[in-house]
């Protein structure tokens, strides 16, 4: 695995709970992201927008999966939704457009690259949903 660029040792075997002041969960989920625009400007003006894979979450950040490595302290756009399910019911957590700052970058095989990103900003009630969300999965992982 070749590293690109890190701001942080994360290593090989990527855990980092240690150092986390958010609890994190792992996650499968698409987001949309794009460097240093918001959103809205984006679709208006029809700019490419790039799609990627979360990998986990905390109220703190998330890492996800792109194709296209990004600098370090690149500012990116995130847009995404939160959702979890079981057999018995499906809990919405809502619609998010967050603000994200690159922290480090990993080459990962396939020619995609792990990138974490922490959260510039974020708003009161998305970080309360976020939250929220985390706990659900840790609770349905004790069942």
């Amino acid at each position: 695995m070749e590293i690109i660029n890190k701001e942080a040792d994360v290593g090989n075997n990527y855990s980092g709970q240690e150092r986390r002041k958010f609890k994190r969960v792992k996650i499968n989920l698409v987001v949309v992201y794009h460097p240093d625009r918001p959103l809205d400007v984006v679709v208006m003006q029809g700019s490419k927008e790039e799609r990627a894979t979360m990998l986990d979450i905390s109220q703190g950040g998330m890492s996800i999966l792109a194709k296209t490595n990004i600098p370090i302290s690149t500012n990116v756009w995130i847009k995404f939704t939160l959702m979890s399910s079981d057999k018995d019911h499906a809990d919405f957590y809502g619609n998010m457009e967050v603000k994200g700052q690159v922290r480090y970058g990993i080459a990962e095989p396939g020619g995609r690259y792990r990138l974490g990103i922490s959260f510039l900003g974020l708003n009161e009630k998305d970080s309360i949903n976020i939250s929220s969300f985390v706990e659900s999965l840790e609770k349905g992982k004790k069942s």
